[in-house]
């Protein structure tokens, strides 16, 4: 039995910035390395001329933080490059999605976090339960988030099968897939609801050319 890896992500604020509140949970058997595939990813951005800088989405769409100097044809290939590493890559993945309207507090935003959390490990025991440990890795950007996922993985799984590591995002490429797919499934939200962006537009294109090359594949990922 090997280990499973659980990188954790989330996008959106508990303030009045954001309309939805996303938290994506990516899951990587360990026995699975990447790292050969990182190094082709390396080279690949090598090859084209292109910065390798830790991913990051929303600062890429925006041209923000260390994007701030790339052009926007730089941040466009750097996006489709990160498009076909993360196809490559093992594992599956779930979003929990919120709007966060539905919500009279925080509180009451990560107490359905947790509730629906616990629910998806308890009817995924099984695939969990194969695994001799699981570790959480999470950066501790948002209370709700930490307590939610602390609470729903001792409650389904035990405090012995699982190990909680704060992360560097900088530091894990699976923590940046989490931050991507985050992105991917907050533009899904938006181009369903006929609310997508300008930039949006410029990025994917239209909510067909968005599922077909973006969403698509990866939704082949998810652990229902």
């Amino acid at each position: 039995m090997g280990d499973l890896s659980v990188f954790i992500d989330e996008s959106g604020d508990t303030g009045s910035v954001s309309r939805y509140y996303l938290v994506t949970l990516v899951m990587h058997d360990q026995r699975d390395s990447v790292e050969m595939r990182d190094k082709a990813y390396r080279t690949h951005l090598a090859n084209s001329n292109l910065p390798d800088l830790p991913f990051h989405f929303s600062p890429l769409m925006n041209g923000h933080g260390s994007y701030a100097v790339e052009s926007l044809d730089v941040r466009k290939a750097l996006l489709a490059k990160f498009r076909r590493f993360a196809e490559d890559l093992p594992f599956k993945y779930r979003t929990f999605s919120y709007e966060k309207s539905h919500f009279e507090s925080p509180e009451s935003l990560q107490e359905k976090l947790s509730q629906e959390l616990t629910g998806y490990l308890q009817i995924n025991l099984a695939y969990f339960q194969t695994f001799s440990q699981i570790k959480i890795y999470y950066d501790n950007g948002q209370s709700i988030v930490t307590h939610a996922i602390r609470r729903a993985f001792v409650k389904a799984l035990g405090d012995k099968a699982v190990i909680f590591r704060l992360v560097d995002p900088k530091s894990f490429r699976l923590f940046q897939l989490a931050d991507y797919l985050c992105g991917l499934e907050l533009a899904a939200l938006k181009y369903d609801q006929k609310q997508q962006t300008a930039t949006d537009g410029i990025f994917f294109g239209g909510s067909t050319a968005f599922k077909k090359n973006y969403l698509k594949k990866m939704r082949k990922k998810r652990l229902e």
